[in-house]
């Protein structure tokens, strides 16, 4: 197998980065804006619903405006906190091969192993790699050339079927 990515740590990509973690990955973070919009309509059912109790319905509105404003914030400053990081020289490259996986970027060449990653969730526009200790690192289906390497690369990182705490697939001989 022989596979590149290459990418731009760009807004664009950091704003797909988030959507895509917030749906597939994320276990909590996901749940935000439903909860705060769950609590404010409650909180105005409430409202119109209990005239003598006003601070029921007050509170529950108050707590769904500040889940609301704490998802959208969070967004933004995820996003911002990353440009702010990638300011210069934002290209990444990583080579997919049989023996391993070389990532080369503007700071930093690394060559790992397969057994170096711990998971791998595929998403509908990309996948996210994560290392045994890290960060995830998001590759967008429009970097990788094949494409059709994208299932070789879940199956060596993650075996079908492998629950989240099953240790990662031995590298095929």
């Amino acid at each position: 197998m022989h596979a590149i990515a290459k990418f731009t740590l760009d807004e664009n990509h950091f704003r797909q980065a988030y959507a895509d973690w917030l749906r597939y990955v994320s276990r909590k973070k996901r749940w935000e804006l439903p909860v705060g919009a769950l609590l404010l309509v409650l909180g105005l059912a409430l409202w119109w619903t209990c005239n003598p109790a006003r601070f029921l319905p007050l509170a529950l509105m108050a707590m769904g405006l500040f889940e609301i404003s704490s998802s959208v914030l969070h967004k933004h400053r995820w996003v911002r906190a990353r440009l702010a990081r990638h300011t210069s020289s934002r290209q990444v490259e990583m080579v997919f091969t049989d023996e391993h996986i070389r990532i080369s970027g503007a700071y930093a060449d690394a060559v790992c192993d397969w057994q170096a990653f711990a998971a791998c969730v595929p998403t509908p526009h990309g996948m996210f790699l994560s290392p045994q200790k890290g960060v995830h690192i998001y590759i967008p289906d429009s970097a990788l050339v094949p494409l059709e390497a994208k299932p070789e690369i879940l199956s060596r990182i993650r075996p079908q079927g492998a629950g989240p705490d099953d240790p990662p697939r031995a590298e095929k001989n």
